[in-house]
């Protein structure tokens, strides 16, 4: 046998490094993809930094913050882990009891009790789906709340919350909270962003609004007056879903501030939809817990005719507003 020359060699050991390479960039990237993202950035690139309490620990290669698997979900921060699944489940199996009722059930206090609704909420996403056929598009009106900011009434100024119900025949439904004070047609482009099928028909008694975001997105539309109503169409889903809305905000929880409203909508298609309770899922429910007065403050900002006061001044070490804050900082130190 011809022994291999030294360039054969070199050859030969090239082809190996490239495959060993190759099989090391294959074994990296599924080690990888079994992690969890960073919570803070969204990077995919972490590392693994051990083990603590039986839950594994990893590092950002972006931000360089350690978190866990837990960290961003709505177990993050609490120390009755058992009680709080139990919670979870009765709360979103059996609907809603009121606080004192979850505090005596599960020997917590007053605030506990309201963290763990909201963390529970903050948890829930339920995304729109594709409507088709007749779309039901329905203008719900509640008054704006201030409940829990320890004000009277007269203190603040009186406004209306307009909250769009949609619906087809395929049980698709949809609430999106899009204005304080007077309805515009942006406000519905700027929140109904879910995707029309073929040959979309919009429904429902006459606004301009919906008329002008039909036209604007080429949409077929039937509108009726009370009155008068000669098609025979109706908003009959549209309505049940307000209604059930309207049972669960004003006769079950005796009114709801409107920056949690948007929870209750949430808690709201979670029941109508039947889905499967998840306990560990990629929705930042930590973040949107702590980011509630954060969120709604952007949203009144935005789509309100009402300058916006702070009525809550409860922060927590790690939250949207903490981490914003420290990224300013952050950069303005390296700018300087």
């Amino acid at each position: 046998m011809i022994p291999p020359t030294p360039a054969q060699r070199r050859n030969t050991i090239c082809v190996l490094k490239a495959e060993h390479s190759k099989q090391l960039k294959i074994e990296k990237a599924l080690a990888f993809a079994n992690r969890p993202p960073c919570p803070y950035c969204a990077q995919k690139h972490v590392y693994s930094v051990g083990v603590k309490s039986q839950i594994k620990h990893y590092r950002c290669s972006k931000c360089r913050k350690s978190f866990s698997a837990r960290t961003g979900t709505s177990e993050y921060w609490i120390h009755k882990k058992e009680s709080f699944r139990h919670y979870m489940t009765d709360m979103l199996s059996n609907g809603h009891k009121t606080l004192k009722q979850m505090c005596s059930e599960y020997n917590i206090s007053s605030l506990t009790a309201f963290d763990w609704r909201h963390k529970v909420l903050a948890s829930l996403n339920c995304n729109q789906e594709n409507f088709n056929g007749l779309i039901e598009l329905r203008n719900s009106i509640f008054k704006l709340s201030w409940k829990g900011s320890r004000k009277s009434v007269n203190d603040f100024e009186l406004s209306n919350v307009h909250i769009i119900v949609s619906a087809d025949h395929n049980k698709n439904t949809a609430l999106s909270m899009v204005r304080i004070g007077n309805l515009k047609t942006s406000d519905l482009e700027a929140h109904l962003n879910f995707n029309f099928g073929e040959n979309p028909v919009v429904v429902g008694r006459y606004q301009i609004s919906f008329h002008d975001f039909s036209k604007k997105r080429n949409l077929g539309a039937t509108f009726f007056s009370k009155t008068n109503n000669p098609h025979e169409l109706d908003d009959k889903m549209s309505e049940e879903i307000e209604n059930d809305l309207r049972f669960l905000v004003q006769n079950k929880a005796h009114g709801v501030s409107t920056k949690y409203l948007n929870n209750y909508i949430q808690w709201l298609l979670f029941v109508k939809s039947k889905k499967s309770i998840t306990m560990h899922g990629a929705h930042p429910a930590w973040f949107n817990f702590t980011g509630t007065e954060h969120s709604f403050k952007q949203f009144f900002n935005c789509f309100s005719d009402m300058p916006y006061f702070r009525t809550s001044f409860r922060i927590w070490k790690k939250s949207t507003e903490t981490i914003a804050s420290s990224s300013i900082k952050n950069r303005l130190t390296i700018s300087s």
